[in-house]
């Protein structure tokens, strides 16, 4: 198995792509640190990962707090010995008109998806500088720069995330640490379906090459391709689908 050995944590596993990260890096070969605000759904992956027999963790987490996502790294570290993979997929999507968009939504937003990003990939580098291996993922989406309506905050924070992504990149090149973003495009995941109006996911439909919308399956496929080794070769790069 092409990633036999090696340990990764996934934030936002308990449901979506995220969870079909974790279970894809399992049966690749990877131990599996699940780590979700919800410590039910986290306990749920975290078994799945060990059904395909491998190591599962689940770890509950607030990627936000500063002292939680430290903790979760130093609780990885302590009981397996390394971090090689970061895949960070935690994320909420609030849809409100700028003109309604009260600012403590903003900045939960906001932390979640760009602070909650810059605070994981900060207390995972140590060790990967350490060990000189390290393969993050970070999410994005083309939200971004499409100017969609009812998504300000969430497209703010998706471009912030790809700035963070080519800074980092650099500052990590000279440990072997490659960093890549990816952006699925939107997948028939809960969060979809809970935040877009059925008309917003019957337009995705038509928009979509194939006339249906991908499963967190298939977005889970690109996330994982940017760990495996054939991909070593990879960093800086935003693929949006």
């Amino acid at each position: 198995m092409s990633l036999d050995g090696r340990t990764a944590i996934v934030t936002g596993a308990g449901s979506g792509i995220a969870r079909a990260i974790s279970l894809q890096l399992a049966r690749e070969g990877a131990d599996v640190a699940a780590a979700d605000i919800n410590p039910e759904t986290a306990e749920a992956t975290a078994r799945a990962v060990a059904e395909l027999g491998r190591r599962g963790l689940a770890i509950p987490v607030d990627v936000a707090n500063r002292g939680q996502v430290q903790a979760m790294a130093e609780r990885v570290r302590s009981e397996w010995g390394r971090i090689d993979i970061l895949i960070a997929c935690a994320g909420i999507y609030p849809r409100t008109r700028i003109v309604d968009l009260g600012e403590e939504e903003w900045d939960r937003v906001l932390d979640i998806h760009l602070k909650g990003t810059f605070l994981c990939c900060q207390a995972v580098l140590p060790t990967m500088m350490e060990q000189r291996y390290g393969r993050i993922v970070t999410t994005v989406s083309g939200l971004a720069a499409a100017g969609v309506p009812r998504s300000a905050a969430y497209a703010a924070a998706k471009g912030g995330i790809i700035s963070f992504t080519k800074v980092l990149a650099r500052e990590a090149e000279p440990y072997n640490i490659t960093v890549n973003a990816f952006g699925p495009g939107p997948t028939d995941t809960p969060l979809l379906r809970s935040s877009a109006t059925p008309q917003e996911v019957e337009d995705a439909v038509r928009r979509s090459w194939f006339g249906r919308l991908p499963t967190p399956e298939q977005g889970a496929e690109l996330a994982v391709w940017f760990v495996r080794p054939e991909t070593a070769h990879i960093t800086g790069r935003i693929f949006v689908q």
